[in-house]
């Protein structure tokens, strides 16, 4: 045993414990292990999605580092389950989300760089962490890996890194619970929750009354790769800033919305008189950023 996760477990283990639990992803890599969790354990957790939530740490001895204080999932790199085959220099990528919208946090080069995306759902939202069985970015055979994240299949470009961070584009959207997927032989297998009969206290006011099904239902879902192309229409939404104090000059975390059919941007602030805010753009996704223009928000 090298350190004990005192999240699990219950009593005085010695040692800090990390913030949050519900431990997800593990991965190592630029000499460093690297940790994620998605829940929190409070009664607010169980109705409000927008409080503090989960983790991402690293460990290089001693003690463990917060890089970021969000609910993460995922975290891999292009060796996926075998490892990087040069983990010195070979990125890590963790996925994750805050109410606002999805978070793709990157470590290259011994730097951790972070990404917005949008949702296709916010069903998976939960502050706890139980509903979000188990977003992942996984090899199946295609020259792209894929990514499920809050109810979209995405593609996910093997040689993400901070300079060629473009390619990162909506397959479509699903109505399942994706716990985890292969390729196997002509297929996509994925080991799907499709109905649960205990239900999470973020359900929507307009379903009622209606109870859940009598039973849970699970089983494996064997598919043509390419229906993960043809499911329901790619459609995602996100914020950068919900209700936050932003600081003039200071610019937002990228946003990533690659492969929609229509885009728009919607901003609203409450300072009393106007603010411009200057739009940039990464067009090849090499780091290198252009003003695209200004736009002016009124009072």
């Amino acid at each position: 045993e090298l350190y004990r996760d005192g999240n699990l477990q219950k009593g005085d283990l010695g040692g800090s414990l990390l913030p949050g639990y519900h431990g997800k992803g593990l991965y190592s890599g630029q000499g460093r292990l690297i940790y994620a969790n998605n829940g929190e354990r409070s009664q607010r957790a169980l109705v409000d999605p927008s409080i503090p939530s989960g983790v991402l740490a690293e460990w290089m001895g001693g003690d463990w580092r917060v890089v970021r204080r969000n609910q993460f999932t995922e975290v891999t790199g292009p060796g996926g389950l075998e490892g990087n085959a040069h983990p010195e220099s070979d990125p890590v990528w963790s996925i994750g989300w805050d109410y606002r919208s999805l978070i793709l946090q990157l470590l290259d080069h011994g730097t951790w760089h972070a990404y917005r995306l949008p949702k296709g759902s916010h069903s998976y939202d939960g502050a706890h962490g139980w509903n979000t069985e188990w977003p992942r970015i996984r090899e199946i055979g295609e020259p792209d890996l894929l990514m499920t994240m809050h109810g979209t299949f995405w593609h996910f470009p093997k040689t993400f890194s901070f300079k060629q961070s473009a390619g990162i584009a909506p397959r479509s959207n699903y109505l399942k619970v994706v716990g985890d997927f292969c390729r196997w032989g002509d297929r996509v297998v994925l080991g799907c929750d499709d109905s649960a009969k205990s239900e999470f206290l973020n359900k929507r006011h307009a379903k009622g009354t209606i109870k859940g099904p009598g039973q849970s239902n699970s089983n494996l879902w064997f598919v043509d790769p390419a229906l993960l192309d043809g499911l329901g229409p790619a459609i995602g939404r996100g914020a950068l800033w919900m209700g936050d104090s932003v600081k003039a000059g200071v610019a937002s975390d990228p946003y990533l919305f690659s492969g929609y059919a229509a885009r728009s941007l919607s901003l609203a602030q409450g300072t009393g008189q106007p603010v411009r805010f200057t739009i940039e753009v990464d067009r090849a996704g090499d780091g290198a950023w252009s003003k695209l223009r200004d736009v002016e928000a009124g009072a």
